[in-house]
Parts: structure tokens; C-alpha cells; sequence
């Protein structure tokens, strides 16, 4: 027969083990869903917008405008508006989220 204190340490330990069962089943699978979306969603940006903005201008309408050393939105311009979304995005899509992916696996 347990005591007490036992009887207690044993439901606190279901509880527990539920809980973390809980997290594992249904939080767990919420945040791999947001982080996968969240990398898409960066990479939609840059190729959207960050590279767009990089490219060199050559031509407009077909008449040469610069010898190609100008981009579409100057370096200091682009730095105010996207700030560091191209490290971000590589963060995120070659350590976190990978990280995140293995450390959920079974052992």
C-alpha cells in the first residue's frame, strides 16, 4: 500500500506525462506548420521583392539608362526596407527548422 505522499507524487507524474503527451500531440505539430509557413513566406519575400530590388538597371523601355553598376533600389534604400530578410530566411530554413525537424524525430 502507498502512502500519501506517493499517491501524490504518482498523479502529479500522470499529470505530467499527460500534459507532455498533450504537447507532443498537439502543440508540436503547431509550431512545425507556423516555422514551415513562416520559411515560405520568407522566401516568397526575397524572390519577390529582395532580389527584384538587387537587380542591376541596364535598360528602361528599351533604352540604356546605366552601365549596370545601379540597382532597381539603392543598397541603403534596401537596407531600410528589408533590413536582414535574406539572413533571416537562411537562418531559418538551413539550421532552425531542420534543428527543429530532428529533435522532434523518435529516437
Amino acid at each position: 500500500m502507498i502512502g500519501r505522499s506517493e499517491q501524490g507524487l504518482c498523479e502529479r507524474l500522470s499529470s505530467e506525462s499527460h500534459y507532455h503527451h498533450s504537447v507532443h500531440r498537439f502543440c508540436l505539430p503547431v509550431l512545425f506548420r507556423t516555422e514551415r509557413t513562416y520559411v515560405r513566406t520568407l522566401q516568397e519575400l526575397v524572390d519577390i521583392y529582395v532580389r527584384p530590388a538587387c537587380a542591376p538597371v541596364t535598360t528602361i523601355g528599351g533604352v540604356t539608362v546605366s552601365s549596370g553598376k545601379d540597382q532597381v533600389v539603392p543598397i541603403s534604400e534596401r537596407k531600410i526596407v528589408f533590413g536582414d530578410v535574406e539572413t533571416l530566411f537562411s537562418f531559418h530554413k538551413g539550421s532552425f527548422l531542420p534543428a527543429l525537424e530532428k529533435a522532434s524525430r523518435p529516437l
